[in-house]
């Protein structure tokens, strides 16, 4: 098996070991534990590590004036991971433990005394058997949440994360079991759907915690614009979202504010085209599997065409990370 390994000495700690390595390791070392994730965080994992690349956290880190690199890059909306660390978990099931997984990691860091050789793998699983056998519950409902929280500690840095694991203020309200959300995830349209005039239509989850995050989608429309029915205030959550809950300006796939990251029902969406796939590219949200997936975890909504019920999770940043203008 290949491993990605990295000496280390007890004065470049955890941290700075895990700064040294590139997307293509972290790419490579999430796709090994994958089928280790519980299916329930299975795509949500892949969809935050797409959501908050390290290119961008980097972009951030190495800039000597911030306001000109935002308005370089195109960044609008909220695009600080440390600003929003809790609640960038939320919608993960793993997340229930967002405040155990911290801390562990924090005194993990902390206690660090140095290693010849670290793997990344082996942490991010060491330590999720030894917090899950603490907490009682099965491993795979915790490897995703500790692989990112593996990657916020490298993007942050130790002192900004380790201030982050004294918040212990619960991220996650839906108690509901892992299989009762997948279940939830799996239904179809209702049973009178395709008496509707006009045509049948789609439920369309943009929050899966709330029952009221949702809005209906005409087939083979597309999610950007089936948003647009929802009236009610979103601007006031977002200031992007000036019509409906998914943030858009052009609608044509120039603009990149409506990226999406598909949670559940990626298959009732249309293929992704040639156009959709370029565009992708040139913001810099094409995630790790995009180049091979005809149904990808990250979207353009204004690109994507409804064909039955969709769960997405709307990021919180938009911007244009490979393609500067």
């Amino acid at each position: 098996m290949n491993t990605i390994g990295v000496d280390v000495t007890e004065e470049n700690g955890l941290d700075l070991f895990l700064g040294q390595l590139g997307e293509e390791e972290w790419n490579d070392t999430l796709s090994r534990i994958l089928p280790s994730i519980h299916p329930v965080d299975q795509a949500v994992t892949q969809i935050w590590f797409g959501f908050w690349p390290l290119k961008l956290a980097r972009l951030l880190r190495d800039s000597s004036d911030l306001k000109e690199t935002a308005r370089e890059l195109l960044l609008d909306g909220n695009y600080r991971l440390e600003e929003q660390l809790d609640a960038s978990v939320t919608f993960l099931y793993g997340s229930l433990y967002w405040t155990q997984v911290k801390q562990a990691l924090a005194a993990e860091v902390k206690a660090y005394e140095g290693s010849q050789s670290l793997v990344l793998e082996e942490q991010i699983r060491e330590l999720s058997d030894d917090l899950a056998k603490q907490l009682g519950i099965d491993s795979s409902l915790l490897l995703g949440t500790v692989a990112i929280a593996f990657m916020a500690l490298a993007q942050l840095g130790q002192d900004c994360f380790s201030a982050a694991a004294q918040d212990t203020n619960p991220v996650r309200t839906d108690k509901r079991s892992p299989d009762k959300i997948l279940k939830a995830r799996a239904k179809g349209e209702g049973i009178l759907d395709f008496l509707r005039a006009g045509g049948r239509r789609f439920t369309v989850n943009f929050d899966e915690s709330r029952s009221d995050a949702t809005f209906q989608c005409r087939e083979a429309q597309d999610l950007s614009m089936a948003a647009t029915t929802d009236t009610r205030d979103h601007q006031s959550r977002d200031h992007r979202c000036i019509d409906g809950p998914i943030p858009a300006e052009c609608r044509s796939g120039s603009c990149g504010y409506c990226w999406v990251g598909v949670l559940s029902g990626r298959e009732n969406l249309v293929e992704m085209s040639q156009h959709e796939k370029k565009r992708l590219g040139y913001f810099g949200y094409a995630h790790f599997e995009t180049n091979d997936e005809s149904h990808p975890l990250i979207r353009l909504a204004c690109q994507a065409k409804c064909y039955g019920p969709v769960t997405v999770v709307i990021p919180s940043w938009n911007g244009s990370l490979d393609g500067r203008r």
